[in-house]
């Protein structure tokens, strides 16, 4: 699959050579051995219940000195009607030697140039005790209930990401602040910077320098270049990046309805004056 991030040393296996991977002991009393696959076929099974079928899916794994696999990730794209110019990716990940603990997030995939992101509003984890299989079958029809209803949210964030320009120099300083949250690093910046300023899809610089651009320069920068352990990272940073944006475009639709609220129209519609604070009188 075109854009799975596979973690340091971890090695492309197929839904198939997933069903018979060996399943190691388990650690301890409380320690539960659920196999990888049965993630897979229920988070599969959740898809086509809400009528997202998956369309396209690769899955990594990392196998100890012992032959015995450790952990696992995965990525599975949905068909989903409505979307545009992104596609829906649920991103699952999971451990047998308690290194992770078993996890699901929904994320977007910007089909121009592929960058991946999770939002945080639909993810799950979960640790692998012994009530792990029936704890984890209602989460994660809990959580699929909820995808609809992201799915047209992810269309009205990306939209507003594209309408909403926030200047160059605010671009600039959320970079940093970004930096400063370990969404990038000092080198992620540089590249991130280059993007900003001049993006290398023209797409991305259609509505100038608008939250959208930010996000797509961003994400180019983080995307992974073969190494490093891609999945984990891209997971918990584009959370923090989604946040960050949104707070921001918030604040700017707060003060945009603030300052609507203060014109002073004619009866043509056309803004004549902006109402002032009134004199406060003190004793």
């Amino acid at each position: 699959m075109k854009g799975l991030l596979l973690h340091c040393g971890a090695s492309a296996i197929t839904r198939s050579e997933l069903a018979v991977l060996p399943v190691p002991e388990p650690m301890g009393p409380r320690h539960h051995i659920r196999p990888f696959i049965e993630d897979v076929e229920l988070i599969t099974d959740e898809l086509f219940r809400i009528g997202m079928p998956v369309k396209d899916e690769g899955f990594g794994v990392t196998v100890g000195d012992d032959g015995v696999p450790r952990q696992f990730f995965g990525l599975m794209e949905v068909e989903a009607d409505g979307v545009r110019d992104h596609g829906i990716m649920v991103g699952v990940r999971g451990s047998y030697n308690q290194t992770l603990p078993r996890g699901v997030a929904i994320g977007s995939r910007v089909l121009v140039c592929d960058n991946l992101s999770f939002s945080g509003e639909i993810e799950i984890k979960t640790k692998q005790t012994l009530d792990i299989d029936s704890r984890i079958r209602q989460l994660l029809s809990e959580a699929f209930d909820g995808v609809p209803g992201l799915v047209r949210n992810q269309d009205k964030r990306f939209d507003q990401y594209r309408e909403i320009r926030i200047g160059q120099t605010v671009g600039n300083s959320l970079l940093t602040d970004l930096l400063r949250q370990g969404v990038l690093t000092s080198q992620q910046l540089a590249t991130a910077i280059k993007e900003w300023d001049e993006p290398r899809h023209p797409e991305h610089a259609e509505n100038g320098w608008s939250v959208w651009r930010l996000h797509n320069a961003v994400t180019e920068a983080i995307k992974p270049n073969g190494r490093g352990n891609a999945v984990r990272r891209n997971w918990a940073r584009t959370i923090t990046l989604t946040s960050v944006l949104d707070a921001e475009v918030q604040r700017r639709v707060e003060n945009q309805a603030l300052r609507n609220h203060q014109r002073i129209v004619n009866q043509d519609g056309q803004t004549v004056g902006m109402l002032r604070e009134p004199w406060r009188l003190t004793r």
